[in-house]
């Protein structure tokens, strides 16, 4: 059965940007397979792409909206994979049933994908989003009707992250292969006090307008085509650091604070004479960018031209490759054995253990995949983990990097120069809330390194506070403290669906112990998780046999459903009793 991948570049994503050598990072963009395609090349097309773009500080959400036409006399189906950013789940999904969008509901994955399979063999199957291996997101289309078109619809927020020079970078991919017959791009950025640059953008109408301190932009097009991407600047240096809050019945409300921090002078990391380097060389280890990674250690041993390198190789085992010394910066012995690995094989993290290699501080090159034993290591000294694979598992990266005192290191979002300055570099730390008594549930946690620009999502438990002071040091000064305004939110964004996502993403630092927690999250978010799906279901009967909560507009006539089921089964029993009883009499008699 041949498959046709129709590639298209419509993912919205965040590109850390080297100003001075203008390095952008490229991310895999989503595809479409068609199964069975008979041979018939790009006959199913990106017919037309909205995207709505809402910015709100750190805070980038993404909505895009995708109609796929199928040029071809007969049904076919497909399924499309969305490669997401470190740190980023899809927050909302929706699929066109009889012609109007349906958005999707949140389900247990194992119950989605039994509903889905149960079905499946109808005209119109379910619509199923799921997170597969890695950070990636799949859902089936079918049917893809003859001579006709299916819309989806994929929303997701992210943390924008700020670069050393202090810049945050907002990266659109347009370099379509086809033109798209009706293309729409509008952008709003809330409370910015500066103006947004337009780095590099498609189009030279595009150009923002400033209404009181937001900004808007828009794109709309027919037969579009550009060779150039859209790359936003956004002003970190606002006048006064910015929140909003959503209230809650219970008078709690959900907050969502913008913290700018001062930047102080950073302080290098001394990594000594020895290191140990740990290179992942299993089989999915093949589609990370093994020639960034060579660039990143290029530039750690001009700076550190002098080291002995223990260097360890994993795959189902943890075996030590060879001692290497570097002098003066060269370090050509051990690039060109890196350079002969073969990758094949599973991984199993847990062979990684204390005394294969002797090291004070320890490079890990790995994806975060670990398809034998459980994804935790046993070594005694600090463990920064590189991966350039955007289908890595962030989360078991960031939790070894964790609870070993080092870094997650992404070269799949950032350039290596900006990745060997936050490797280098001692970060500041989020050290709580002033007002902790009058907030819970704040994320990141206190104690969690972060950039001098970042987010923080939590719950206030009093109604009438309309400020909170942000503590932030680097454990060598005085901690800063940051007062940050709280203003009424309007519907810019989702404030208790960023918070979850917050939670979500520290929870899944241990996932085992809060796997159950996870899933109710995502259950009552509505956000795509390990355990948790978005499904989208034909008919209302559908969604009172499989006992799923519809959307909005299904409810009512689903609640008569279940009314009318619940009493159908009293009349059941009420006639069940009274035939027992007759029977009864008759045996009595």
């Amino acid at each position: 059965m041949k498959k046709i991948i129709v590639a298209l570049c419509i993912i919205l994503v965040f590109s850390n940007v080297d100003t001075k050598s203008q390095i952008r990072t490229t991310r895999e963009i989503p595809s479409l397979k068609i199964k069975d395609g008979d041979g018939q090349q790009n006959k199913v097309i990106l017919a037309d792409l909205k995207i709505a773009v809402v910015i709100f500080g750190n805070i980038a959400k993404t909505t895009m909206t995708m109609v796929f036409d199928n040029k071809t006399n007969r049904d076919l189906e497909g399924e499309l994979t969305f490669p997401m950013p470190e740190g980023v789940s899809v927050s909302g999904y929706a699929l066109d049933i009889n012609g109007k969008l349906r958005q999707a509901v949140p389900v247990d994955k194992n119950k989605g994908t039994e509903v889905f399979e149960s079905i499946e063999t109808r005209r119109i199957d379910p619509g199923l989003l799921e997170k597969v291996e890695g950070n990636n997101f799949r859902t089936r289309i079918y049917p893809l009707p003859a001579n006709g078109k299916r819309t989806v619809q994929i929303s997701y927020s992210e943390n924008l992250t700020t670069t050393s020079d202090q810049a945050r970078y907002y990266h659109l991919p347009l370099n379509y292969s086809s033109p798209i017959e009706n293309f729409a791009l509008d952008i709003h950025v809330f409370q910015n006090t500066d103006k947004p640059d337009f780095t590099e953008k498609p189009d030279g109408s595009l150009a923002f307008s400033q209404h009181n301190s937001n900004y808007t932009a828009s794109l709309h097009k027919q037969q579009f085509k550009s060779q150039r991407n859209l790359v936003l600047q956004l002003p970190t240096g606002n006048k006064e650091a910015s929140g909003l809050f959503q209230e809650n019945g219970d008078k709690s409300f959900y907050f969502l604070a913008n913290v700018t921090a001062n930047a102080t002078k950073s302080t290098q990391k001394k990594w000594g004479h020895s290191i140990g380097i740990i290179w992942d060389r299993s089989l999915s280890s093949k589609n990370r960018d093994i020639e960034k990674e060579l660039a990143l250690l290029d530039l750690f041993f001009k700076e550190n031209p002098n080291m002995t390198v223990d260097l360890g190789l994993l795959d189902i085992r943890f075996v030590k490759g060879h001692t290497f010394q570097v002098r003066q910066g060269n370090w050509n012995d051990l690039k060109n054995y890196i350079k002969g690995i073969d990758y094949d094989g599973g991984t199993d993290y847990s062979q990684i253990k204390t005394g294969v290699i002797q090291a004070n501080n320890y490079l890990l090159f790995s994806d975060g995949l670990s398809t034998f034993g459980q994804s935790k290591i046993n070594l005694d000294n600090p463990v920064y983990c590189i991966t350039s694979s955007n289908g890595s598992d962030y989360g078991v990266l960031k939790q070894i990097s964790q609870k070993h005192l080092g870094k997650m290191i992404n070269l799949a979002n950032t350039s290596t120069t900006e990745a060997y300055h936050k490797l280098n570099t001692i970060d500041l730390i989020y050290l709580g809330i002033k007002e902790k008594n009058d907030f819970e549930e704040v994320y990141p946690q206190k104690g969690t390194p972060v950039q001098a620009n970042f987010s923080l999502a939590g719950v206030g438990k009093s109604p009438g506070l309309k400020q909170i002071t942000v503590l932030v040091g680097d454990g060598q000064q005085a901690p800063q403290e940051i007062s940050i305004a709280l203003q009424p939110d309007h519907g810019e964004i989702d404030l208790q669906q960023i918070w979850a996502q917050k939670k979500i993403e520290a929870l899944d630092l241990q996932y085992e112990d809060n796997r159950e927690e996870i899933e109710t999250l995502g259950k009552q978010f509505g956000i795509v998780t390990r355990n948790t799906s978005l499904i989208v279901l034909e008919t209302t009967e559908d969604y009172v046999r499989y006992a799923i909560t519809p959307p909005a507009e299904l409810l009512s006539e689903f609640n008569r459903l279940i009314k009318e089921e619940h009493i159908e089964k009293e009349e059941r029993v009420a006639d069940l009793l009274d035939q027992a009883q007759d029977i009864t009499k008759q045996l009595q008699s």
